[in-house]
């Protein structure tokens, strides 16, 4: 089963500076702090999902303190997709 917490695992992994797998990534795991990604990381990240979701960020939801963490994006990602965790 591919579901949308591991595609977004997936996608984290493969953005993050560090190493780190897809069982490191809990709910809590900070983008910036934990896994060291910059801005332009960020951002990276944020077209990397809406192209696999085909989905699109509201411009005013973009403050890093929405998508902070890994919980906060993937509830996001549920509520643009209209899925429930």
């Amino acid at each position: 089963m591919n579901s949308i917490e591991d595609k977004l695992k997936k996608m984290i992994v493969k953005a993050s500076r560090i190493n780190i797998s897809e069982n490191d990534i809990n709910e809590k795991i900070n983008l910036v702090d934990d896994l060291q990604l910059d801005s332009i990381d960020v951002m990276k990240l944020i077209i990397d999902i809406e192209n696999q979701f085909s989905i699109l960020f509201n411009e005013e939801d973009l403050l890093l303190d929405n998508l902070s963490s890994y919980g906060n994006l993937l509830n996001y990602i549920m509520k643009l997709t209209n899925k429930e965790k």
